[in-house]
């Protein structure tokens, strides 16, 4: 793979990110278009969890130049906050709006039951009063999430004396495993639902957080390659023995406590080793034109894919007169292709424009 010239990055500084969150939204594919691969590990949860750590690093990062300008006196608390939040409205609500007002008047999963969890962006909470997954909203749980990050992490960020940051970044670390080891040994719920817990995703976010921080600082991340180097191995070998428990069944609940912080450890270590190694093969590949434009459209991707669920078997009928193809694979590639082809029109004709848009009324 020859490295092609970087196109335009939707925002990491690093195109090579955009092709890694490409990455990551393909693990969610296979695991909800190849159920059968989750007997040798939730595929979705890697995924979503490197969706996290990118966030964590791109939202830390644009806080902390917002900051910097706070520190200098050219710049408000109420103007940054508006400057922040009007970009992430105007990129992220507008195309998940018009999908919940779609799913509204089709009633996908009894969507208008519902309604109201999803519209203030609390469809984790939905799905824990509920006590189950509702099928194909369920992912929208992850948004949920994010937007909840994105209110408190600014008002963190801009409030607290600059000197402080790292500890509250290290309190993000901590938070995370001890909520979820207080919900495993206190109620009965189980590690899928407690994972949805906004506190229990803390650690990831702030994996990602604490690259954007060293990266900043005066010595940068460059310092810290071997320690980046062994958190990547460490993931790679913490997934070779969670499938063999997990295909054996011998996977113990509690793994949730501790699982989700070395995947954040190891997918930050993944990242800061493809920002300090620009000329790497890994870097290089993830460069590739077509990986960086599909993780510029990922969201779109992501936000899409599950109701390809309910759209493509009927497409499928009316064209070749059967719904579902005999081999699973040739399924994933032609329910894959449509989430593609749909993500595509949809960034092309809602989300690009109406992202610039946001950019120009950012103060």
């Amino acid at each position: 793979m020859t490295p092609a010239s970087p196109p335009r990055s939707t925002g990491f500084l690093e195109p090579a990110l955009d092709g890694l969150r490409w990455f990551a939204v393909a693990l969610v594919l296979i695991a909800h278009f190849i159920p059968r691969l989750a007997d040798y590990r939730v595929w979705g949860t890697y995924g979503v969890n490197l969706f996290f750590v990118l966030s964590g690093f791109l939202i830390t990062t644009i806080l902390l130049r917002a900051k910097e300008r706070l520190d200098a006196g050219t710049s408000g608390t109420l103007r940054e906050l508006k400057r922040f939040h009007v970009r992430r409205i105007f990129r992220l609500w507008p195309v998940y709006y018009v999908v919940l007002a779609l799913a509204f008047i089709a009633n996908i999963e009894a969507t208008r039951a519902s309604i109201w969890w999803h519209v203030f962006f609390l469809s984790n909470e939905y799905i824990i009063h509920l006590g189950a997954w509702p099928g194909i909203l369920s992912h929208l749980w992850t948004l949920a999430v994010e937007q909840q990050f994105y209110i408190l992490w600014p008002l963190v960020v801009f409030w607290i004396p600059t000197r402080m940051l790292p500890w509250a970044i290290a309190s993000l670390l901590v938070i995370g495993p001890l909520a979820r080891g207080l919900l495993w040994a206190f109620t009965n719920q189980p590690p899928s639902i407690i994972m949805i817990h906004f506190p229990c995703c803390l650690d990831i976010f702030g994996a990602g957080a604490a690259l954007a921080w060293l990266r900043v600082s005066p010595r940068g991340l460059a310092r810290f390659q071997p320690v980046f180097l062994g958190a990547a191995l460490v993931l790679l070998g913490w997934f070779l023995l969670a499938a063999g428990l997990n295909i054996g069944a011998r996977l113990p609940d509690h793994w949730i406590i501790y699982d989700f912080t070395i995947q954040a450890l190891g997918f930050g270590g993944l990242v800061a080793l493809v920002l300090v190694r620009p000329t790497s093969r890994l870097t290089s590949f993830l460069r590739w034109a077509p990986w960086v434009y599909l993780g510029t459209i990922s969201y779109s991707i992501y936000l899409l894919h599950n109701f390809m669920h309910r759209i493509a078997p009927g497409l499928l009928r009316h064209t070749l007169g059967f719904s579902y193809f005999s081999n699973e694979w040739a399924h994933f590639v032609y329910l894959s292709t449509l989430s593609l082809l749909t993500a595509s029109l949809s960034y092309v004709l809602l989300e690009k424009p109406i992202r610039n848009l946001g950019h120009r009324l950012a103060p």
